[in-house]
């Protein structure tokens, strides 16, 4: 079982983490496995059907596997831990990411690095992100940031940061957006005045 084995990474000598245990930091770069996919080509069972009734928050049937991974992140943490996870970024914006970004915001999401379509990884084809979440109450001050094209392979990604991020506020399970107050404020704008294709 996937989970299992992430559990004996992190956790080797199976150490009771009780109500006062817990991490103070986690940090993975989880499996990316589609939850509607065959176990083994031939098989009639889903990844999904696996951990259809295990009582995940963030479990949705056309989901990934690495949301069920922040959810179990985020429980091993102690009050005020950290996780940081990289991982695809389509969970900011797939419909299937809803109840990851709820899932988030019960938290508190505090960096935010898109990546985009920088390819970080030579072997893989997916976008990826890093988000760094505290097991605390959310404090709605999200520093977030998008890599674009002026960041050259070789500039220093926290210098970039720096000089980029912006501050997210109120975020919930609508689709999470990487911009500056003012083109907030203009996608506000436009979509107060529009009808939402969707609707």
């Amino acid at each position: 079982d996937v989970i299992d084995r992430f559990i004996k990474i992190i956790n080797p000598k199976n150490i009771f983490l009780g109500e006062k245990g817990g991490f103070d930091v986690v940090i993975a770069n989880p499996p990316y496995i589609q939850l509607q996919k065959r176990l083994t080509k031939d098989s009639p069972i889903k990844y999904g059907d696996l951990y259809d009734n295990l009582g995940y928050e963030t479990f949705k049937r056309t989901g990934d596997i690495y949301a069920l991974f922040f959810e179990l992140g985020v429980n091993l943490l102690k009050s005020k831990g950290h996780l940081t996870y990289i991982t695809s970024n389509k969970w900011m914006r797939a419909g299937y990411g809803d109840v990851l970004r709820k899932f988030f915001v019960k938290f508190n999401p505090k960096i935010l690095l898109d990546f985009g379509g920088y390819k970080v990884f030579e072997s893989a084809t997916v976008d990826v992100n890093i988000i760094t979440v505290s097991k605390d109450n959310n404090q709605n001050k999200l520093k977030a940031c998008s890599l674009e094209s002026s960041f050259k392979k070789g500039d220093s990604i926290s210098n970039y940061f720096e000089k980029n991020k912006a501050e997210i506020n109120n975020l919930d399970s609508n689709i999470w957006v990487i911009a500056s107050e003012a083109e907030f404020d203009l996608k506000q704008k436009i979509e107060g005045i529009g009808t939402a294709l969707k609707d």
